[in-house]
């Protein structure tokens, strides 16, 4: 109610592994059940891969609802937020998830294990991005 009052602003929701919303059918199940447009999902890739979810169940049960995606590395299934291109996640078969249901917003890296220095980080991050096909 409060962000139709606020002039349509859209809410989206990460899952979080270990807790209260783990993975992408729990928040699937909660944007059905609250039932506002404006609901949906901070989609964080990284999170559903360490919940044992592919990119493309993920994307395919909440498409039309994802608002904003996150991505990073990954050491294996372990949630540590790695710099792209350090880590084992398949960066292009998330690209392509995202491509099959027509999302065309913002991918944004999420790096806080980087924050004191971000712009090395970017730097780092960008031939794995380029690789993958996502468009930096």
């Amino acid at each position: 109610d409060r962000a139709e009052k606020a002039g349509g602003i859209r809410v989206g929701i990460e899952t979080e592994p270990a807790l209260f919303i783990e993975t992408s059918a729990e928040l699937a199940e909660v944007i059905d059940r609250v039932g506002s447009p404006l609901l949906g999902a901070n989609l964080d890739l990284g999170h559903v891969h360490v919940s044992g979810e592919s990119a493309g169940e993920a994307v395919n049960l909440l498409k039309g609802r994802i608002w904003n995606v996150h991505i990073e590395d990954l050491p294996g299934r372990k949630h540590y937020h790695l710099v792209p291109g350090t880590g084992s996640y398949d960066f292009t078969a998330a690209r392509k998830a995202l491509e099959s249901v027509g999302y065309d917003r913002f991918a944004t890296v999420e790096l806080y294990t980087c924050s004191a220095d971000p712009s090395a980080a970017a730097r780092r991050a960008m031939p794995a991005l380029k690789a993958a096909g996502f468009g930096v």
